[in-house]
Formats: C-alpha cells, sequence, structure tokens
C-alpha cells in the first residue's frame, strides 16, 4: 500500500524523488521478472507518473528548465500526467501549430 502510494503522488521534494526514483527501478526489475502483460500496464502508468513527478523536481532545483536540458524529441509534455487536461490539450495544440508551420 506504501509502494502505491509512493508511485501515486507528486514528490514535493529531492528526498520524495529519490524515493521514487528506487521504487521505479523496482518496479521495472519487477515488470522484467514477472513480464505479465495487466501487471506491466499498470507499472507502465505507475513509471510514468514518477519519472514525470521525478522531472519536476528536479526542474525545480536545475538553474535551467528541463526544456531546454531535454531533446525536444523527448518533451512530450502532453504525456505528463500531473499537469491539468487544459494543459496537456493547449501542449498538443502548440505542438501541431508547430509542425504546421515547419512543414
Amino acid at each position: 500500500m506504501i509502494r502505491d502510494y509512493i508511485a501515486a503522488t507528486r514528490a514535493a521534494s529531492m528526498e520524495g524523488a529519490a524515493m521514487q526514483l528506487v521504487e521505479l527501478l523496482i518496479r521495472l526489475e519487477q515488470v522484467a521478472e514477472v513480464g505479465d502483460e495487466q501487471s506491466s500496464g499498470c507499472a507502465y502508468r505507475a513509471s510514468i507518473r514518477m519519472i514525470y513527478s521525478i522531472l519536476h523536481v528536479v526542474e525545480e532545483y536545475c538553474a535551467t528548465s528541463l526544456a531546454d536540458l531535454i531533446d525536444r524529441r523527448f518533451d512530450n509534455g502532453h504525456l505528463d500526467p500531473w499537469l491539468p487536461v487544459d494543459l496537456r490539450l493547449a501542449w498538443l495544440a502548440a505542438e501541431a501549430e508547430l509542425e504546421e508551420a515547419e512543414a
């Protein structure tokens, strides 16, 4: 139950992000061992939540924004489960406009 809470709560500190990183590694190891499709899906969603949670904390402590540090191809803001849906949709719309302008 505690492990599920760790995966489902957005980290607010480096300590919390570190706990999520350890939990993420444990879950990835379990997915590799078990190979169960349903468990893999749950572990994948939990992993995405923890990855974005960790990235938010790291960004708070960095002098540079993650958007500037991470290659644009890996900046999938619309996948960030911690952002409100309207912001995620706006991100997708902005990406579509940018791709259209580049075409």
